[in-house]
Order: C-alpha cells, then sequence, then structure tokens
C-alpha cells in the first residue's frame, strides 16, 4: 500500500458493484460470478451501501477460505484491507492495526478485535450471516 493512500485512509479494496451481491433479510448473497475480485486467494471487495448498515470486508484467505470482517478498524473506525501472503487484515492508515483471521488485535493502537461474520458457500453463491 503507498503512502499516500495510508496518509488518507484510502482503502485499496475495490467495492464490489452491486450487481455481485444482494441483502437478502439477515444475510448477504455474493454472486462468485460477479465479483472476479475473490477468485483467487487474497482477493477482496467492498460491500457498502444498498441500505447495508454496516460496511463489510469480505476475502479470500491465503488458505482459500472465505471471511467476513465488519469492514470498520477499532482504532478509529477507518476500513480494512486484506494484505495477501500475510494471513492478516489491516487498517487502511498509517496506524496499521492488524488482525488475524479471527478478528483478534496482532498489532497496532487497536484495543479490541473486529466483528467477523459467520460465511457459508453454496455453489457459486457466498452467504454471509449479519446476525
Amino acid at each position: 500500500m503507498g503512502i499516500f493512500h495510508r496518509i488518507f485512509g484510502i482503502s485499496e479494496t475495490p467495492k464490489a458493484p452491486g450487481r455481485a451481491w444482494k441483502r437478502k433479510g439477515k444475510e448477504i448473497v455474493v454472486n462468485l460470478d460477479r465479483a472476479d475480485e475473490l477468485e483467487k486467494p487474497g482477493g477482496s471487495v467492498r460491500l457498502e451501501g444498498m441500505g447495508l448498515k454496516n460496511r463489510i470486508l469480505l476475502f479470500k484467505g491465503d488458505d482459500g477460505e472465505f471471511r467476513a470482517f465488519h469492514n470498520k478498524c477499532a482504532c478509529a473506525g477507518w476500513r480494512l484491507d486484506h494484505h495477501p501472503g500475510t494471513s492478516t487484515v489491516q487498517c487502511c492508515t498509517l496506524g496499521r492495526s492488524t488482525y488475524d483471521y479471527n478478528g483478534n488485535v496482532l498489532k497496532g493502537s487497536a484495543r479490541h478485535a473486529v466483528k467477523t461474520y459467520s460465511v457459508k458457500q453454496d455453489g457459486r453463491k457466498i452467504i454471509i450471516s449479519t446476525e
């Protein structure tokens, strides 16, 4: 991530197009056929807008498993980015609070874990439970 992005807290994770996902009650369904960024381990997208209460970071971990985080750093509320090859998620600012795949703080100024959501895969769809 470049210093410019960190200074201004600009996430490098692309926003998922609205056609790639939809809310269905307390679940979010992501169509993998419309989210190319999630094809390979390390890929990630931001789910935002469309009446969604909390921003979500959805990523395919280096282990090939999908994970979803409340996309709000516990240090100051900035967005998070998945960092392929590190098995971590980091705040997009200079503070670089870093979390493991369970949302636990590894380093940085964050004082508590980030909320994670239950994720399951059903064929070419990812289902995130927001409860």
